[in-house]
Order: C-alpha cells, then structure tokens, then sequence
C-alpha cells in the first residue's frame, strides 16, 4: 500500500502481505517509520506497533468497527471508527499528538487492511440474510396464488 501527496509522490509505503505477521511502514526515502506486528492467532484484533523506539498497542473488538491504539503507559497514538451500515468502508481517524498525523492513518489503513481484508463491517452478509429469506417467502407466496 503506497500513501502519495496531491502530486502523485510517494510519502509512505507500507509492506507486508495478508499471511505476513509483520509489516513495515517506510517513508519516500525507505527509511523505516514503524513496525507493526500481529500475533499469529488472535480472537480479538490486536497488533503492536514499534514507533519511535516505544511500543504502542492496538486493540479491537471481534467485529470490525474499530479500534483504539496507546502506548502501555497510556499515552493515545489513535483510533480508527467504521461507519457500521455503508456498502463501502468509511472511517473516522482520530489521531493523538503521540504519533504523526500520517504515520497514525497509516498504521491505522494496514491494520484494518489485514484484520478486515479491506471488507465493510459485514453489513453486506446482514443484507444478505434478510433479503434472501423475504426473497424466498414472496416466491413461495406468489407459487401459491399461481
């Protein structure tokens, strides 16, 4: 994943793969910004974040709405909000004066990228389960007035 400026200039790369348990984020320069680690099973979405030499921690809930990153001491790094009912992923950022401002959305992106695989909240699959069920009881309605 590659964060550009307005003019299409790469200010970060993050890099790492869905089966990769840990993942680095690299300014233009390929100087190392931040390494993030997840755990290879993990029931609640949890990963640690090596930043400035100091570890932040962030942990979510079992369902993908969000998360909410600190350093052990309590110092907030940030939190990444999901809309819960939209087709496509929307977030809210809030980022504390611990972390730069794109370092946070960064680490924030990779970390529902991997957790979520770039999905929505599931709202698709709670769609799908009502309208399917309604879909069949018209037809079968209709079968019988048929």
């Amino acid at each position: 994943m590659h964060i550009e400026d307005m003019y299409g200039n790469r200010v970060l790369t993050a890099k790492g793969g869905f089966f990769d348990f840990t993942f680095k984020i690299l300014d233009a320069q390929g100087n190392l910004v931040a390494i993030l680690s997840r755990p290879w099973i993990a029931i609640f979405k949890n990963f640690k974040i090596l930043y400035h030499n100091e570890v932040v921690k962030a942990q979510g809930g079992i369902l993908p709405w969000g998360f909410e990153a600190a350093t052990p001491t309590g110092r907030f790094a940030f939190r990444l909000d999901k809309k819960i009912f939209s087709l496509r992923d929307t977030y809210k950022i809030t980022v504390g004066e611990f972390m730069d401002p794109l370092h946070a959305i960064t680490s924030a992106l990779v970390i529902d990228r991997v957790f979520f695989k770039g999905k929505g909240c599931g709202c698709g699959l709670i769609a799908c389960l009502i309208v399917v069920p309604i879909l069949i009881i018209f037809f079968i309605i209709m079968g019988l007035f048929m």
